[in-house]
């Protein structure tokens, strides 16, 4: 067994990651789930908490949208 995240070739170690990985669940009777309940609506949050990072008065302002002129140079970690 290898180490998790390192790929070996020859006396080279390399780390990795994933970049697309999918992660499935074990199946269970339908009946295990008999006993959950769903919380309410009202327990949502409200539109009034939510707040807009382009609003120059919004205390969350992140600044203007930049302007892009060109393709992009990197694209998928590839210098273009």
């Amino acid at each position: 067994h290898g180490v998790e995240g390192v790929v070996s070739a020859g006396a080279d170690n390399y780390f990795v990651k994933w970049l697309d990985r999918e992660l499935r669940f074990a199946r269970v009777a339908s009946g295990a789930c008999s006993g959950l309940t769903l919380g309410s609506l009202a327990n949502l949050p409200s539109l009034a908490g939510l707040r807009n990072p382009a609003d120059p008065q919004d205390p969350v302002y992140i600044g203007a949208e930049p302007v892009i002129s060109g393709a992009p140079r990197v694209i998928h970690g590839v210098t273009q």
